[in-house]
């Protein structure tokens, strides 16, 4: 019901709470409004000085030790193996006799030989006899020879199998294993033991295909073994060979040191150790300095590589792009966009935009 309908005033205590409304409104109105500031925060960063190196790179490769030269040793004929003579472990000089095969046939093959040259030889001094006084025929007389040069050939590949029945030591070494057992029927080129060589010996690597790529420019400074077995003994060693085809699944090349080890150290195939090498990288101009920055510090974008330069006095970054070379270990080779004395952010580059403040983190 309304009371202006009804023709009487407004009660007091309505006409009280209106003023109030309207009081607290004019009141609210006319205060003036708080303004927000916004604080940004600064982004700590690690920077790095730039600086030139002598670049001079340490790499460790796992080896396998290898004889410097290892060799199966065969009968170049077939038979049974009547002496073996060696075991496994035993020093070998050159010459040594490793085994023999029964001879009794090789030897009834010469005496037959040696007859038939012994009548070839006969038959071909008599057409000699009788060329000079023109009783046989100029061709009959090189039938005799020819069938004298047969019979010495025959002789001579007798001779041969019979001394092949005797397997000799090529040099001096030690038996790493025996394949054979005596009285056994072996036949041509059987395994019968393996020789391997002592002292001089190779350690075998795999090298990195990245590596190979630059080693034109890679100058060696020293190449040392250390065994697994006699961690603290350096033993020097230097370059033999490389193949020339990569594994297709690691991408490296097996590559072979050869060393030397001290008399106080027994080294036997089959044991590990480490090549440690150490070598510098020369530049296009020949030059060895060179600088290397973090991977941390290098970013991408697309096929593009970066770094953040810092302005040392305002603290802001800008971006510059770089061109790297090839990376060894935790460092990449940054070959331009870079100078000595530059300043760039070495860790918690990845939030940061172009122009950005930041402040040096001085933790480690």
């Amino acid at each position: 019901m309304s009371f202006l309908n009804n023709g009487r005033a407004m009660p007091k205590y309505l006409k009280l709470v209106s003023a109030l409304l309207i009081t607290s409104a004019l009141i609210s109105g006319c205060a003036p409004k708080e303004e927000v500031e916004t604080v940004t925060a600064i982004r700590p960063a690690k920077l790095i000085e730039i600086a030139t190196s002598s670049n001079v790179t340490t790499m460790n490769l796992p080896a396998i030790i290898e004889a410097s030269e290892t060799s199966n040793l065969t009968f170049q004929v077939g038979g049974q193996l009547t002496q073996l003579l060696v075991v496994s472990g035993e020093r070998v000089n050159r010459g040594t006799i490793i085994g023999r095969l029964d001879q009794r046939n090789y030897l009834n093959q010469v005496s037959e030989a040696k007859t038939a040259y012994d009548s070839a030889d006969t038959e071909f001094k008599r057409a000699e006899r009788l060329i000079a006084a023109s009783a046989i025929s100029r061709s009959a007389f090189e039938q005799r020879k020819s069938q004298l040069d047969v019979a010495r050939a025959q002789l001579d590949s007798a001779n041969k199998s019979l001394e092949d029945t005797v397997l000799r030591s090529p040099f001096a070494g030690i038996i790493s294993a025996v394949h054979a057992k005596k009285f056994q029927n072996v036949q041509a080129l059987e395994d019968i033991v393996t020789l391997q060589t002592t002292g001089a010996a190779e350690a075998l690597v795999q090298l990195p295909a990245t590596l190979i790529a630059r080693s034109g420019r890679i100058n060696s400074i020293e190449t040392v073994i250390m065994l697994d077995a006699a961690p603290d003994v350096r033993i020097p060693a230097t370059f033999k060979s490389i193949a020339t085809q990569a594994d297709a699944s690691s991408q490296t090349f097996a590559t072979k040191y050869s060393f030397l080890p001290s008399s106080d150290v027994v080294i036997l195939p089959g044991m590990t150790g480490t090549l440690q090498t150490k070598f510098t990288r020369s530049n296009e101009d020949g030059s060895v300095d060179q600088i290397n920055v973090p991977l941390l510090a290098i970013l991408s974008d697309g096929d593009a590589r970066y770094v953040w330069i810092v302005n040392t006095d305002s603290l802001t970054v800008s971006r510059r792009t770089i061109t790297v070379g090839t990376s060894i270990g935790e460092m990449l080779e940054v070959t331009s966009g870079l100078q000595a004395g530059d300043t760039i952010v070495g860790a918690g580059a990845s939030y940061l935009h172009e122009g950005m403040k930041i402040r040096r983190y001085e933790g480690k």
